[in-house]
């Protein structure tokens, strides 16, 4: 499975720790794909899951929609899914 998992905190010879991007003090810049809407994505330890925030109003949101990096920030480069709309397999 591809996509973003995480940033990379700190690492050893023998292990690597790593902030998850659903760790409730994540958060990142990301783009629907196909309306180049930007929101932020906050993670959510409670149920696993994030949450869009910052969502300009009028964004063109359809449930399905692929999610990615948008680059802005400059924790995460630009075009990592997050979200893969379940129609492109």
């Amino acid at each position: 499975m591809r996509g973003l998992y995480g940033y990379i905190i700190s690492v050893t010879d023998e292990t690597a720790k790593v902030q998850t991007i659903i760790d409730s003090s994540s958060s990142c810049s990301a783009s629907l794909t196909h309306s180049e809407d930007s929101i932020i994505c906050k993670g959510s330890l409670n149920d696993g899951m994030l949450k869009g925030t910052y969502i300009p109003t009028g964004a063109d949101i359809t449930e399905g929609d692929t999610l990615e990096t948008s680059g802005m920030g400059g924790m995460y480069p630009k075009g990592i899914i997050i979200r893969k709309n379940k129609n492109n397999k």
